[in-house]
């Protein structure tokens, strides 16, 4: 009913944490925030859950080693679905060689950060050099596509998930347009509600601001929207 700003999140606790889009879950009577301290360059990382009350109070902190090595070239996501349920993904990286394989470590905590406990380990097989989105619109559904090394099309270099991230399926081809290529990028994946459909946000390339979107029922029949 009122914006407020938030409390600063000091703690002794870290010296480095990532916040992404989907990090932060409200609901009616209180805020939660989950937040990964990385510990060091070389480090184990810790998940730091802050829940705060409607009046803006820090009511609970809790943090949670997860016991596994990670450097700072790592990837780190966080997903709060709400108050309790959330997903911690981790995607180590090889340098200074990018690999094939790209190992996919999952958390799950159903009992707001109190706990995290190991679920799945998921390989993708994608020459890349980064990702580009990684993105859960809800507790089942998610996306990742991996930046390109001018080797494949952007369907073939990304996967989606309906059971939460414990199997993920290659995209299927994406309609014709001389406007997607070798260097397309998915920017964005969402659910329109008032459609009842799943939409794709494709960037031409990364040397212009041309957009197209598509549209799909399934997530495997796309349909390119007219503009």
């Amino acid at each position: 009913d009122a914006y407020r700003p938030m409390r600063g999140l000091s703690s002794s606790y870290y010296n480095w944490w990532d916040l992404n889009d989907h990090c932060v879950t409200i609901d009616n009577d209180a805020t939660t925030i989950a937040l990964i301290d990385q510990g060091s360059s070389y480090g184990e990382p810790t998940i730091l859950t802050y829940h705060f009350s409607r009046s803006n109070e820090l009511v609970e902190l809790h943090a949670v080693p997860l016991n596994i090595k990670v450097t700072r070239d790592d990837l780190f996501f966080v997903n709060m679905h709400d108050t309790n349920h959330g997903y911690y993904f981790l995607l180590p990286r090889s340098f200074p060689h990018y690999g094939s394989d790209w190992p996919l470590i999952m958390f799950e905590t159903t009992d707001g950060g109190k706990s995290w406990n190991q679920i799945a380990t998921y390989t993708f097989y994608a020459t890349a050099r980064y990702v580009e989105i990684f993105k859960f619109i809800s507790p089942q559904v998610g996306i990742i596509s991996f930046r390109d090394l001018g080797t494949c099309e952007v369907w073939e270099r990304t996967y989606l998930t309906v059971d939460g991230g414990l199997t993920w399926t290659q995209m299927s081809k994406l309609p014709p347009s001389d406007m997607v290529n070798w260097y397309s990028e998915i920017i964005d994946f969402e659910y329109v509600k008032e459609y009842d459909y799943y939409r794709l946000t494709v960037k031409a390339s990364n040397y212009t601001s041309f957009q197209i979107q598509l549209w799909s029922k399934d997530l495997i029949n796309w349909t390119l929207i007219e503009t």
